[in-house]
Protein backbone atom coordinates (compact mmCIF):
# COMPACT_ATOMS: atom_id res chain seq x y z
CA UNK A 1 0.00 0.00 0.00
CA UNK A 2 2.60 2.05 0.83
CA UNK A 3 3.90 1.64 -2.61
CA UNK A 4 1.18 3.21 -4.22
CA UNK A 5 1.69 5.88 -1.93
CA UNK A 6 5.39 6.65 -2.85
CA UNK A 7 4.08 6.13 -6.87
CA UNK A 8 1.27 8.25 -6.71
CA UNK A 9 3.66 11.26 -4.84
CA UNK A 10 6.53 10.50 -7.08
CA UNK A 11 4.22 10.95 -10.84
CA UNK A 12 2.66 13.78 -8.79
CA UNK A 13 5.97 15.51 -8.57
CA UNK A 14 7.05 14.35 -12.25
CA UNK A 15 4.01 16.04 -13.75
CA UNK A 16 4.67 19.39 -11.65
CA UNK A 17 8.46 19.42 -12.75
CA UNK A 18 7.69 18.55 -16.87
CA UNK A 19 4.66 21.39 -16.35
CA UNK A 20 7.54 23.76 -15.42
CA UNK A 21 9.73 22.56 -18.49
CA UNK A 22 7.08 23.68 -21.05
CA UNK A 23 6.32 27.46 -19.42
CA UNK A 24 10.09 27.76 -18.88
CA UNK A 25 11.27 27.77 -22.31
CA UNK A 26 8.20 30.60 -23.12
CA UNK A 27 9.78 32.26 -20.21
CA UNK A 28 13.16 32.02 -21.93
CA UNK A 29 12.16 32.92 -25.44
CA UNK A 30 10.45 35.90 -24.24
CA UNK A 31 13.08 36.91 -21.66
CA UNK A 32 15.79 36.72 -24.31
CA UNK A 33 13.89 38.43 -26.99
CA UNK A 34 13.06 41.26 -24.30
CA UNK A 35 17.10 41.66 -23.76
CA UNK A 36 17.74 41.53 -27.54
CA UNK A 37 15.48 44.79 -28.30
CA UNK A 38 16.65 46.38 -24.88
CA UNK A 39 13.09 46.22 -23.04
CA UNK A 40 12.28 45.07 -19.81
CA UNK A 41 9.39 42.83 -18.78
CA UNK A 42 7.57 46.05 -17.66
CA UNK A 43 7.07 47.35 -20.83
CA UNK A 44 5.01 44.27 -22.29
CA UNK A 45 1.62 45.13 -22.65
CA UNK A 46 0.45 41.71 -23.76
CA UNK A 47 2.30 38.02 -23.84
CA UNK A 48 -0.10 35.27 -25.78
CA UNK A 49 0.63 31.61 -26.49
CA UNK A 50 -1.05 30.38 -29.70
CA UNK A 51 -1.21 26.51 -30.59
CA UNK A 52 -3.26 24.60 -33.12
CA UNK A 53 -2.76 20.87 -33.45
CA UNK A 54 -1.14 20.21 -36.92
CA UNK A 55 -1.29 16.55 -38.79
CA UNK A 56 2.20 15.78 -36.97
CA UNK A 57 2.42 17.72 -33.80
CA UNK A 58 1.63 21.23 -32.38
CA UNK A 59 2.60 24.51 -33.80
CA UNK A 60 3.65 27.31 -30.90
CA UNK A 61 3.83 30.53 -31.55
CA UNK A 62 4.29 33.31 -29.20
CA UNK A 63 3.25 36.68 -29.55
CA UNK A 64 4.09 39.85 -27.73
CA UNK A 65 2.97 43.54 -27.77
CA UNK A 66 4.98 46.54 -26.47
CA UNK A 67 4.14 50.62 -27.13
CA UNK A 68 7.52 50.54 -28.79
CA UNK A 69 7.42 47.44 -31.35
CA UNK A 70 3.92 47.29 -31.04
CA UNK A 71 2.48 43.44 -31.76
CA UNK A 72 5.24 40.49 -32.64
CA UNK A 73 5.50 36.84 -32.73
CA UNK A 74 9.27 35.84 -31.57
CA UNK A 75 8.85 32.58 -31.87
CA UNK A 76 7.46 30.24 -34.37
CA UNK A 77 7.92 26.16 -33.52
CA UNK A 78 6.40 22.98 -34.20
CA UNK A 79 6.71 20.76 -31.33
CA UNK A 80 5.42 16.59 -30.69
CA UNK A 81 2.45 16.61 -28.72
CA UNK A 82 4.99 14.72 -26.12
CA UNK A 83 6.48 18.29 -25.88
CA UNK A 84 3.65 20.03 -24.39
CA UNK A 85 4.00 18.56 -20.82
CA UNK A 86 0.94 21.08 -18.93
CA UNK A 87 -1.77 18.42 -19.24
CA UNK A 88 -4.71 20.74 -19.01
CA UNK A 89 -3.08 22.43 -22.03
CA UNK A 90 -2.55 19.12 -23.94
CA UNK A 91 -6.49 18.36 -23.20
CA UNK A 92 -7.90 21.47 -24.44
CA UNK A 93 -5.31 21.17 -27.29
CA UNK A 94 -6.80 18.03 -28.09
CA UNK A 95 -10.36 18.83 -27.52
CA UNK A 96 -10.31 22.37 -29.57
CA UNK A 97 -7.60 21.66 -31.98
CA UNK A 98 -6.54 25.54 -31.37
CA UNK A 99 -5.78 27.87 -28.04
CA UNK A 100 -4.89 31.28 -27.44
CA UNK A 101 -3.34 30.91 -23.99
CA UNK A 102 -2.64 34.71 -21.95
CA UNK A 103 0.95 33.89 -20.45
CA UNK A 104 1.69 37.47 -18.34
CA UNK A 105 1.32 35.60 -15.38
CA UNK A 106 3.97 32.75 -16.37
CA UNK A 107 6.29 35.60 -16.86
Amino acid sequence: MIWLVVAAVVAAAGAATATIVFWNSVRTTVAAWLHRNNLHTSALMSATVLLDRIAVGVRRRVRVQTRTHGVRVIADEELTLDQVDDPKVKAQLARDGHLNIDIMHHL
